[in-house]
């Protein structure tokens, strides 16, 4: 898959030949140089299920059944970008930590959040509630921050 000009105006490809699922600590945020939008992941997915199938999947039936996927990524990025509005927070450990708090929050209500989410109906609803869950952990997170400061000379 050709990548032109991903850094410094050169070109790149990459090539997908053994593909796996990797666990987020393993994955190095310092070392990220591209992401990829909605459509260029439905994309990726489509080639990668014609390669090994020869099945070809249209684009709107892979956005449906990854919708609850996408949901959780966006809305975790939105977490993480409510409780440290300041980039300089960006920390990987503090970027991990709100990883694992938005997890947990997602695993929460019954039934889950997470299992709400195969349900289209639930995501403005989810969404709203968790922008107020993520205002109410910025509260706690920025009243740490001040307590730490406190007992730093």
């Amino acid at each position: 898959m050709p990548l032109a000009d991903l850094v410094g105006a050169q070109h790149y490809a990459a090539h997908f030949i053994d593909l796996t699922a990797a666990p987020s600590e393993l994955l190095d945020l310092n070392a990220r140089i591209a992401t990829l939008s909605d459509r260029g992941i439905y994309i990726l997915q489509q080639r990668i299920v014609k390669n090994y199938t020869r099945f070809e999947v249209d684009i709107p039936s892979l956005a449906k059944e990854t919708a609850p996927t996408v949901w959780e990524m966006h809305q975790q990025r939105d977490w993480v970008e409510t409780v440290f509005d300041d980039e300089v927070d960006w920390t990987t450990d503090n970027l991990r930590a709100e990883e694992i708090e938005f997890q947990t929050w997602l695993s929460g209500g019954d039934p889950s959040r997470r299992t709400q989410l195969k349900e289209d109906h639930t995501h403005t609803d989810l969404r709203r509630e968790a922008h107020s869950a993520a205002l109410a952990r910025r509260e706690e997170v920025s009243a740490a921050l001040a307590r730490r400061e406190e007992v730093q000379p």
